[in-house]
């Protein structure tokens, strides 16, 4: 087995809630409306899902059909681990066993364009319907880009400085705060200041050490399993189905969490 590297923590999977890509009010609105207008009269059209950098922009489904988390992340995993959907668009069966796991829908899965890093998963249960859904694709792209949203959507991932939801830790006024997490339970939606960097936190601690020179102080190993670890425990103790813990408070010489 090879052995990896991870610098970064992406804590979606373990509140079991997705990562929305912060977007201005309007642009988001703009975003969902160009894909309504586009697929209310696409036969037996299921779920039409704009995602870019493993966070979701928008989904449009059908009445009374809804993705649970899991499905989403599958989805994520499906676009990140192919490079061909950035070149070509693609026609394949998915199986999202949360939503029917005796089943699969075909999925129209292409990039918006070539100068966005957003993919557009179009799902249905016709077998034949990739023409319409193509076209589809091309007509939702030349809507975003008329009204700037793929200018928005680059900006978003860029992290344009100019954008408040770039830095929250920023904008909340509470230096002392490293990191958070805020998980709407209606709608399964998670916001998070950036994932953390482990490079940046060993790089805090040695910069705040308390007296002597900090050239020469060793700094303790900040293992990534070990914020993890701490992360799937108190979202466990929060969200146990049998004894829910309403309020946990740790604090030690490393850090305070407040869950």
């Amino acid at each position: 087995l090879k052995k990896t590297t991870v610098n970064y923590i992406k804590p979606n999977l373990f509140p079991g809630a997705v990562r929305c890509l912060p977007l201005p009010e309007k642009a988001r609105e703009n975003i969902t409306n160009a894909i309504q207008t586009t697929c209310n009269k696409i036969r037996d059209l299921v779920f039409a899902i704009l995602i870019a950098g493993n966070q979701l922009i928008t989904l449009v489904r059908m009445k009374k059909y809804t993705l649970h988390p899991s499905d989403i992340h599958l989805l994520f995993n499906l676009v990140r681990s192919s490079e061909s959907f950035k070149t070509a668009e693609s026609w394949t069966p998915i199986c999202l066993p949360k939503f029917d796991s005796t089943g699969f829908l075909h999925g129209h899965v292409s990039y918006i364009s070539e100068d966005c890093q957003a993919c557009l998963l179009l799902l249905t249960v016709q077998r034949d319907a990739f023409f319409p859904l193509s076209q589809a694709k091309h007509t939702i792209a030349d809507k975003l880009r008329r009204s700037n949203c793929l200018v928005a959507i680059n900006d978003a991932l860029n992290r344009n400085e100019e954008l408040p939801t770039t830095n929250p830790l920023k904008h909340i006024g509470i230096p002392e705060i490293r990191h958070f997490m805020y998980k709407c339970k209606s709608t399964a939606q998670l916001f998070t200041s950036d994932p953390i960097s482990l490079d940046k936190l060993q790089d805090y601690r040695l910069r705040h050490k308390e007296g002597g020179d900090i050239t020469v102080k060793k700094v303790e190993r900040l293992s990534d399993i070990d914020y993890v670890r701490n992360y799937r425990q108190f979202c466990s103790s929060i969200h146990c189905t049998s004894t829910p813990a309403k309020l946990i408070f740790r604090s030690n010489s490393c850090d305070t969490i407040l869950a």
